[in-house]
């Protein structure tokens, strides 16, 4: 049986994920910055609520969701299919997704952040530094190399920007 955050009423996900509509505030296409730029402006506004990704037109459309608490990503939880991944690796999932330009990314205002934190206390993200920013916080995750995550759920790299062209001196 899953579990439900606090709502009756919000998006279902496979084995019943749910989390509260609350007030969708702003939509936003995919793309490869995109996820990295809602970040930097949920910062700035020291926003509380969530983000919720979805990757439609899969035979099992990815849903990604990060509970963000006065601009700072706290949980991850991401589900495809029947599994569904909490932490870490399911913000790594999250950040896959978003870098599609299918991909649409939805910010929710008036969320009880505190009853979904309660209802999923294995999705919580650990801190890197103490208050660290979203983008410091998303640049350890994306990281070449695995790190020791058991919920680790996909095989992928996560696309790197354009290189920059070395100057000689």
């Amino acid at each position: 049986m899953g579990r439900v955050a606090c709502s009756e009423s919000g998006p279902a996900l496979p084995n019943e994920l749910v989390l509260p509509k609350g007030k969708l505030v702003r939509t936003t296409p995919g793309g490869a910055d995109a996820l990295r730029k809602v970040f930097v402006d949920l910062k700035r506004y020291s926003f509380t609520g969530y983000v919720e990704t979805a990757l439609p037109g899969e035979r099992a459309a990815p849903r990604g969701y990060v509970l963000v608490i006065e601009g700072n990503p706290e949980i991850a939880l991401h589900a495809v299919a029947e599994k569904v991944t909490e932490g870490k690796a399911a913000l790594r999932a999250i950040m896959e997704d978003s870098y599609s330009e299918r991909c649409a990314i939805e910010i929710h205002a008036k969320v009880d952040a505190e009853a979904i934190r309660a209802a999923y206390p294995k999705a919580i993200l650990e801190r890197i530094l103490p208050r660290a920013g979203p983008l410091r916080y998303l640049e350890h995750f994306e990281k070449d190399g695995e790190e020791d995550d058991p919920g680790a759920v996909s095989e992928r790299k996560i696309p790197q920007g354009p290189s920059r062209p070395r100057r000689s001196s």
